[in-house]
This record gives C-alpha cells, structure tokens and sequence, in this order.
C-alpha cells in the first residue's frame, strides 16, 4: 500500500476560510472530489453530522424508551451493541456472544456484560445461546431514529451531497446487513 494523497487545501466556505488536510480514503472519501466544490460539500457534510448528532443529546425521549436508549447512548460501544442487534433483528438472524466479539471487536468480558445487563433490563433475551433483542430494544431503536428524522427535517441542513453520498449506501441494504 502506498503513501495516502495528502494535499492541503485552501478554500472559503461560508464566511470562514479554512486550511484541511485532505486525504482521500483517510479524511474525506476516496472519490469525492477535493477540488471543483467536493471539499465544501464534504465540510458541510462534516459540519451537518455533528450538528445533527449534537441535537440528540437533550432530546426528551417516550417514557417507554428513554431508560433503553440512555443505557446504550451511555458509550460508543454500547450503541453500537444496539445498532447491530437492531439490524440482525431484519435479516431475521441471530448473533451469539462470541459471534458479537468478533463482530464488533471488544472483549468477551465486555460483550458479557452488557449481555447479562440488557437481559436483566429486558431489551433482549438469550435463546439458545443467541442474543436476542426484545420489541422493548427494537422499539427503542426506532423510536431514537424517529427523532434523527424529525431533527433532520426540522434543520433542512441536509445538502445534496448528505443525501446522495448516503442514498448510494441505502441501495440493497438487507444484503450489506447480512454480510456485515
């Protein structure tokens, strides 16, 4: 593998002027083009995420769901504990514990025990040594999208480069959740 394209780029956006390290593959997506407005499209792209993922954090959730989804915001690693419990749940398939270390690359201790913590919660079960998520999880899962969707249209902060560069990662996305 060779050095990454690392050019420095000056460019106005908005009222700022800026100087990024853009590296494609690194940070902004290889074939996104650095020059001709890609890089403006990638920082408000950039800018747009973290404004939208900031508007979550007080957002007051159903009594039904705020404990659940609370739990798994709590860290990065929980959440994405929820996430793929919530995707396995589509594809009608189940992950066993040592399945969700290798998935998702934390300890066995880790996976454990947030295993033994969300089945004492009740947001999933074990059957058959599969951890199973409960309508409670899946419930909450969508409950916390519908408030990313609502901020989402609220804002109208998505640009046409938000919506392209993730309606080309929507296309046949059962079949990229079954071989995740």
């Amino acid at each position: 593998m060779g050095e990454p394209n690392i050019q420095l780029i000056k460019y106005t956006s908005g009222e700022r002027d800026s100087r990024l390290l853009a590296v494609s593959g690194l940070t902004i997506p290889a074939g996104v083009p650095i020059f001709g407005g890609g890089n403006a499209a990638w920082d408000h792209y950039c800018n747009t995420l973290a404004y939208h993922q900031l508007s979550t954090v007080n957002l007051e959730y159903d009594h039904r769901y705020k404990k659940c989804i609370q739990y798994y915001r709590s860290t990065v690693q929980k959440m994405s504990f929820m996430r793929l419990l919530y995707l396995q749940s589509e594809v009608n398939f189940s992950y066993t514990p040592n399945q969700i270390v290798k998935k998702l690359g934390y300890t066995r201790q880790f996976i454990h025990n947030i295993v033994s913590e969300s089945k004492e919660a009740g947001y999933v079960e074990v059957v058959e040594n599969e951890v199973v998520p409960t309508e409670i999880l899946l419930n909450a899962w969508r409950h916390y999208a519908m408030h990313w969707w609502v901020i989402n249209d609220e804002t109208q902060l998505a640009s046409a480069f938000y919506r392209i560069f993730h309606a080309k990662a929507s296309v046949n996305i059962e079949d990229k959740i079954k071989n995740f």
